[in-house]
């Protein structure tokens, strides 16, 4: 760990079983909109990558200089060091286009950091940000 500059290339999934608790309003027959909490939680985690073309501080920002060049990468696996809990708003909005047709879209925004508060390596919070855009069939 240190202070890099460089190039980073990092892979980011997570698998998350959510529970959305929302309250919804009927703007109009056609039209719903919905907002409330919600509390998901992680069923698998991968946070990796590497880091090229810079070089890395140790401890400080005057430290020892690893210098990356050419080919050299360092890899990473912060993986375990992830949420299993997350929780955050949704906010949604609901539209029957025609008479069996229903387009939806539902914007999750995370607040809480998907690293636990003990790690330290990246030390900028990060949130999980979703946009799911939709449509259905209604009978």
């Amino acid at each position: 760990s240190g202070y890099w500059t460089g190039l980073v290339n990092t892979k980011y999934r997570q698998s998350l079983f959510t529970f959305p608790v929302l309250g919804v309003y009927k703007l109009s027959p056609r039209c719903r909109i919905s907002f409330g909490p919600y509390f998901s939680v992680a069923m698998a985690n991968d946070f990796s990558g590497s880091v090229y073309e810079g070089y890395l501080r140790e401890t400080d920002p005057t430290g020892d200089k690893i210098t990356f060049e050419g080919d050299d990468k360092a890899a990473y696996d912060f993986s375990d060091n992830l949420r299993m809990i997350h929780w955050g708003v949704e906010a949604g909005f609901s539209w029957r286009a025609f008479k069996h047709l229903n387009v939806d879209a539902h914007l999750d925004w995370g607040l809480s950091n998907i690293f636990h508060s003990s790690f330290k390596t990246v030390n900028f919070d990060l949130y999980p940000i979703y946009l799911s855009v939709g449509f259905g069939y209604a009978f």
